[in-house]
């Protein structure tokens, strides 16, 4: 139907080839052209041609440009008086997987439905992923929604042979982007498997930690307080760490890193360097990775205080004295 003031669309059908079939209707107002209000249903669409021929697009320059997914999808949206006010989403067998390694979730079912005015309750469930190359067991996350606001009160995500617990997780969305935060910890993760999983020379111990607020705004990342992991059968305590861009193309980290009571023959088994034996002190200030390789930071090594075992074997030293001298091996046999 046609007027002077306004296009309406009663019903209509919009086939995408290799995608699926949409119902939509709606008012178009003249002489602007503008879209006034808009329903649209569709059913079992097909995500990768979806992804891949519609929605890709509109996401270059961003960190999902390089993204696929695969799996159906239902998807409703009613528009009002120019404003969304509800949107239902489902996902059925999902799996979304960046081309650079950098995050990929799949077995995803989702029923998601927002609105604009109100609480709504969804879930979603993952069968397996990875972050940052870190694989995550199956998970289900329960999602309260208010308007552009989202919230989870507890969430524990299996990863490796531990488990990293959320809580307190909340988020919105403002003029600038979205912001959230959380707090949780860490259960004990085996360190063998860690660096295995990040492609990183192989360690052994476990790690485990206390991770105090989490925020996240404006692409940055930050930790308000200091971070206390367990490792090397020591502690280290991670204070000022920043985060810029973590699943941007150079992600960008810096801190300030206190490590005490190290174990030395759990820092040093894995490598062909022979066998040291003690406990150190490390300070690492000012620790800036660019891409997660070191670009700079100053650093203070001392033998920690107390009464334990201190031997450094003849490789060992030989190994220290062709890297640093013969002053080097004499300072950690002093120290030891």
């Amino acid at each position: 139907e046609m007027d002077e003031n306004t296009i309406r669309l009663l019903k209509g059908n919009l086939k995408l080839a290799g995608v699926g079939e949409a119902e939509l209707s709606g008012v178009m107002e003249r002489p602007s052209n503008s879209l006034r209000d808009f329903d649209l249903r569709a059913a079992n669409l097909e995500l990768s041609t979806l992804f891949g021929q519609v929605l890709k697009p509109f996401l270059e320059n961003t960190a999902f440009a390089e993204m696929k997914a695969t799996g159906r999808g239902d998807i409703q949206w009613r528009y009002r008086n120019r404003v969304s006010e509800q949107i239902t989403l489902n996902l059925r067998d999902a799996s979304v997987e960046d081309e650079r390694k950098r995050f990929a979730f799949h077995g995803v079912n989702a029923s998601v439905p927002w609105q604009a005015q109100g609480t709504t309750v969804g879930e979603i469930s993952i069968r397996s992923g990875q972050v940052l190359r870190m694989p995550l067991g199956e998970v289900r996350v329960p999602l309260a929604m208010n308007g552009f606001s989202v919230s989870i009160p507890k969430l524990t995500l299996p990863l490796l042979d531990g488990k990293l617990t959320l809580e307190d997780f909340s988020a919105s969305h403002q003029a600038q982007g979205w912001q959230w935060q959380f707090s949780g910890g860490l259960s004990p993760v085996s360190m063998q498997k860690l660096t295995e999983a990040l492609q990183i020379q192989i360690m052994h111990g476990t790690l485990s930690g206390v991770i105090p607020k989490v925020s996240y705004a404006g692409s940055t990342l930050k930790v308000d307080g200091a971070l206390l992991f367990k490792v090397f059968d020591g502690t280290v305590v991670a204070k000022n760490l920043t985060l810029l861009e973590p699943l941007g193309l150079a992600p960008r980290l810096t801190a300030d890193l206190d490590m005490q009571n190290l174990d030395l023959d759990l820092l040093t088994r894995t490598f062909s360097f022979g066998s040291i034996q003690g406990r150190v002190d490390v300070g690492v200030n000012g620790l800036e990775l660019a891409n997660w390789k070191p670009v700079k930071f100053d650093a203070s090594l001392m033998s920690s205080p107390g009464d334990y075992p201190r031997r450094i074997s003849q490789a060992a030293v030989q190994n220290i004295s062709s890297l640093g001298g013969a002053g080097a091996a004499a300072a950690i046999q002093g120290a030891l």
